[in-house]
């Protein structure tokens, strides 16, 4: 299932988080859908050779996060609610912060649309990403 990671697009495959090295003198990408896709045997001079063609990772654009206390709120639904993922101040412990989808109706956010509890000590928000083609639903 695709997943967005903030991470910085690596140049290479020995730059890359996903590159796992074998025992047996083999590299695999483990980004390359379900079982891994070798990448060439232990040279490394093919590891920093640039990124292969295959590579699963794609950028994206950036995603500005919006600070509420700033009064940089979401604009109002044409209809309904809509989804938006925010960082939050965890209700029983202050210190710590979460980062999770809400929705928000024009007024507030709420945690399961507007049947949920409203849900206050929202500090920023962002859009979320549209779904690509290869998305599981």
């Amino acid at each position: 299932m695709p997943v967005q990671i903030d991470m910085e697009m690596p140049r290479s495959c020995g730059d890359c988080r996903f590159c796992r090295a074998e025992v047996f003198g083999c590299v695999y990408c483990d980004a390359y859908r379900n079982y891994g896709k070798e990448i060439s045997p232990c040279t490394k001079l093919q590891l920093f050779a640039g990124r292969k063609d295959w590579c699963p990772l794609v950028e994206t654009e950036e995603q500005k996060w919006h600070v509420v206390a700033d009064g940089d709120l979401p604009p109002k639904p044409k209809d309904g609610i809509k989804r938006y993922l925010v960082t939050k101040q965890r209700q029983n412990d202050w210190s710590k912060r979460i980062v999770t989808a809400l929705y928000w109706d024009g007024n507030d956010f709420y945690n399961d649309g507007l049947s949920g509890s409203r849900i206050r000590y929202v500090l920023a928000w962002r859009e979320l990403l549209e779904p690509w083609e290869g998305a599981v639903k």
